[in-house]
């Protein structure tokens, strides 16, 4: 099945592209109640980034797209191919999310979409169980090589599910004050023990644990997306080398992470890169 739509949220104004996803049957997912993906992409020509998107615990199946709809198209929308896994063990958490999250990209290398991917510049998006996974592959030096896996995003990650070691490439951890599934204090343990990278830590004013989705089904999201903007600049900054992103998330600019409009109850960084290095 496949589906067109043109993005113009906030988070994407500026270069919004217009985006075509496909479901796709991968095979090989170790959480296996669902073998399925959904894929996105830009349908202009040539190659871009790819991000593998690991969901969270509650959202396996299709709910892994389109509970958290907003985030990924936005994110596809600024030249990402993104592919996110349906794979689940619900109502058991996964530890082997984080094979499935690179199972991802092992299948996308042999498939239709493999001319539209630069497979140089890779980055990892979790949210929960996805963004412990994330966070897990970060700190693995084959899985880093193999992959190429230039920045990670963990937002909410529930680090505590799997063996942790000190991520490899530069990382978002991003939370909430009000989370109360994965405290925020447990997110800053991980941030305060990342060491030799350029890493973030965000910590929204308010926030909950489901901050990143969006309403889906029924259901409606108490979260506001307000990550978004700043995992598409992380994204920017070091997989494309963009310099003005790295400023939004380095930066003390009026539209920047820590110094901008979105009401912050911590918000610190480290190892910055420099402006004439903005990769690892």
């Amino acid at each position: 099945m496949r589906g067109l739509f043109q993005i113009s949220c906030v988070a994407s104004i500026a270069r919004a592209v217009r985006v075509q996803h496909a479901d796709v049957t991968v095979g090989g997912y170790k959480c296996a109640e669902y073998q399925t993906a959904r894929v996105y992409y830009p349908t202009t020509d040539g190659t871009y980034p790819l991000v593998s998107f690991a969901h969270g615990f509650h959202n396996g199946g299709s709910d892994a797209y389109a509970c958290y709809e907003t985030m990924i198209s936005a994110v596809a929308a600024e030249g990402y191919v993104v592919i996110v896994s349906e794979s689940s063990t619900f109502p058991l958490e996964c530890p082997k999310e984080s094979e499935d999250q690179l199972r991802s990209i092992e299948w996308l290398r042999t498939s239709e979409f493999a001319d539209k991917i630069d497979f140089a510049k890779v980055g990892l998006l979790g949210h929960s169980m996805g963004g412990g996974a994330s966070y897990h592959n970060a700190g693995q030096s084959d899985v880093v090589a193999e992959y190429n896996i230039g920045a990670v995003v963990a937002l909410h990650p529930q680090t505590e599910l799997f063996d942790s070691a000190n991520p490899l490439v530069p990382i978002f951890y991003g939370t909430g004050s009000k989370d109360i599934v994965i405290f925020p204090s447990k997110v800053r343990k991980a941030y305060s023990a990342t060491t030799g990278v350029p890493k973030v830590f965000s910590e929204i004013a308010g926030a909950v644990h489901d901050e990143p989705l969006c309403n889906c089904g029924t259901w409606k999201s108490p979260g506001s997306n307000r990550h978004t903007p700043y995992a598409i600049a992380m994204f920017d900054c070091h997989l494309k080398e963009d310099v003005n992103q790295c400023d939004k998330v380095y930066g003390s600019a009026s539209d920047s992470l820590c110094s901008g409009p979105v009401l912050m109850t911590e918000c610190v960084h480290e190892n910055d890169p420099s402006a004439d290095l903005v990769t690892v």
